[in-house]
């Protein structure tokens, strides 16, 4: 939806060089959203899924990537229970899973069981 006021935006165009809160200093305190597209807040909730370039977090877990979120491309998954991403890579659980090359698990820490898993 585009921005409708006109100072902020103009035909769904953010056309200030930022928009932030009164009480702003960089790393410090408020937040401000930057027409190149970054954006700093003290804190943030998120209700859903946040994705990056090569990471995914949501309810199940924090997975990254080696590179574009795809099917063979997880390298490592920390989940409280094993599962399937969204693109078929499998993951152990819970715990963290280290996976190697083709999406085989490499090393796994097993809070549930004590113990640190090495795979050959």
């Amino acid at each position: 939806m585009p921005f409708g006021n006109d100072i902020v935006g103009g035909k769904g165009s953010l056309i200030r060089e930022m928009i932030k809160s009164p009480n702003f200093i960089h790393s410090v305190q408020g937040w401000t959203i930057n027409k190149d597209g970054s954006a700093e807040f003290s804190n943030l909730v998120i209700r859903g899924t946040f994705s990056g370039i090569d990471f995914i977090l949501n309810s199940a877990g924090f997975f990254f990537y080696n590179g574009t979120p795809a099917h063979g491309t997880l390298i490592l998954a920390i989940a409280d229970a094993a599962g399937t991403d969204q693109f078929g890579n499998q993951y152990s659980g819970p715990g963290i899973a280290l996976s190697g090359p083709g999406g085989a698990n490499s090393i796994q820490l097993r809070p549930d069981l004590g113990a640190v898993l090495v795979y050959a």
